[in-house]
């Protein structure tokens, strides 16, 4: 497998919060995928979508370059490696 086919999955993993609070906080997470949308790295999770994609552009920098998929309408997939970045 090249790392070409490969790539990051951005979603948003849980909004926190109770019908006390008018603020909801949104936890945005990633993970990457191998060519068979495996999950091979889940990323943690991140207040912002700015802090999310900064910790996929280190995980990029390490690791290589993949594409990048906002995913705000499938049903998120739960890893089966225990690996977290």
């Amino acid at each position: 497998m090249t790392e070409d086919a490969q790539k990051y999955e951005v979603f948003i993993d849980s909004v926190d919060g109770s019908p006390d609070h008018e603020a909801l906080r949104t936890n945005w997470c990633w993970h990457r995928l191998d060519a068979g949308g495996e999950i091979l790295v889940r990323g943690s999770l991140h207040g912002s979508l700015e802090a999310c994609f900064a910790s996929v552009k280190r995980h990029i920098v390490k690791f290589g370059q993949a594409p990048v998929k906002i995913n705000l309408h499938e049903p998120v997939r739960r890893p089966r490696l225990a690996h977290r970045a």
